[in-house]
């Protein structure tokens, strides 16, 4: 990706990344972002994806342990 068109891409909500000339950064952990203001539907819509992905991944599990738990006594009856 060019890097140059990566703010016509992804515009963002501060201005103050234009006084910096590097592009070559992570982005969660540079200055900028932790000086960028939070507001409470960015803290809501970050603690519904954590919440999401949580109960994703533990539906997951859930499935994944009862269906070996089935095949496991599918295999022992039938043996």
């Amino acid at each position: 990706m060019d890097p140059r068109r990566s703010f016509e891409e992804y515009p963002r909500k501060d201005t103050y990344y234009r006084s910096k000339s590097s592009f070559n950064f992570d982005v969660l952990r540079s200055k900028i972002f932790m000086k960028r203001t939070q507001t409470k539907c960015d803290t809501f819509y970050r603690w519904l994806s954590h919440m999401l992905i949580g109960m994703f991944t533990g539906t997951i599990a859930f499935g994944m342990a009862t269906i070996e738990e089935l095949l496991t006594s599918l295999k022992s009856d039938k043996a």
